[in-house]
């Protein structure tokens, strides 16, 4: 009889040991690091579309900075694209754009229009940019004055100036708002012309974005935060990133050569097929390191709170993962 007790006893303990065995199992099934990874995954691929150019993020915007020959920020005196430019309507490269210069605040606006279709992607985008040139603290009306270069380029977005769209193929997007300002210092390196952009209020996207990976659909209504830190750019294109003339709009790279953007993604999410991860308010954070890539894709790592951390490459053409 006392060995029936026992050998009950002993069985109903082996039992509750496994029971308990089991369910620690299960929690780490379902645990942060398992579930919460895809959540970053999305974080990456709106993080992505507001680094690319074709979809007006920051790369478009440092392209536009840089771009001493072509573009209508830089005019210079006497020569150079704006060369005693006064037709403040121009068209070309940048789609449309308008230029305009104040002589009481030493400060040029530029509205720049850009559109285009192609079987994969589309995007339109509006950008108002207000920026002026200086030297030694000093402002001046062109990049080159009375044969003085700037050395300090000063630049903001205005935000009731901006709008656009963008998709792709895992992304649709609607900014609701895109504001920050930089200050570029003018260099010279083997005998090139660098920017070394640094930012002076954080870069600040809100946006409507629809995501689709992994058979699911939802919705990112987010907002994002981005500070450019000695982000050098050379100012020409890189040679490993070709032109492309697509839909009348002149698309091209430059490829920043080192420095880094951080910043932090918020998002409140809405699951309309795959509901596939518990989170629903969503911060990560993210750092960009364009000093250990080459070519046309930069490394961008993502962390957040019981989420695992992952790394991911961004096409700085497309904007899109890779």
């Amino acid at each position: 009889m006392n060995r029936k007790i026992l050998f009950s006893l002993f069985s109903v303990l082996l039992i509750g040991t496994l029971l308990l065995l089991t369910g620690c199992k299960n929690d780490d099934a379902v645990s942060p690091t398992a579930t919460e990874n895809l959540a970053s995954e999305d974080a990456a691929n709106v993080i992505a579309g507001e680094v690319g150019t074709e979809s007006g993020g920051v790369n478009d915007m440092l392209s536009d900075m840089t771009d001493f020959h072509n573009s209508p920020l830089f005019a210079h005196q006497g020569g150079g694209f704006g060369g005693g430019y006064q037709n403040p309507v121009g068209t070309g490269r940048y789609g449309n754009y308008t230029r305009t210069y104040d002589p009481a605040t030493q400060t040029w606006t530029v509205v720049i229009e850009a559109t285009f279709q192609n079987p994969v992607r589309s995007a339109s985008w509006r950008r108002e940019y207000q920026y002026f040139f200086s030297k030694n603290g000093t402002k001046q009306q062109f990049f080159i004055t009375n044969g003085v270069m700037a050395d300090k380029i000063t630049f903001t977005i205005v935000e009731n100036g901006c709008s656009g769209q963008f998709t792709n193929p895992r992304v649709s997007h609607q900014l609701t708002a895109l504001r920050g300002s930089a200050e570029a210092t003018v260099g010279i390196s083997n005998g090139d012309t660098l920017l070394t952009v640094n930012s002076l209020t954080p870069r600040y996207r809100a946006g409507i974005d629809s995501v689709k990976i992994r058979g699911g659909l939802r919705t990112s209504n987010h907002n994002l935060t981005l500070t450019l830190t000695n982000v050098v750019v050379p100012t020409r294109l890189d040679q490993r990133l070709p032109e492309q003339n697509i839909g009348g709009r002149r698309f091209r790279n430059v490829r920043p050569i080192s420095g880094t953007i951080s910043g932090t993604y918020n998002a409140f999410m809405t699951f309309q097929r795959g509901d596939a991860y518990s989170e629903r308010e969503v911060t990560r954070n993210f750092t960009i390191d364009f000093g250990a890539t080459t070519g046309e894709s930069v490394n961008v790592e993502i962390t957040g709170i019981n989420a695992a951390r992952l790394r991911a490459r961004i096409h700085l053409q497309t904007g899109e993962l890779l």
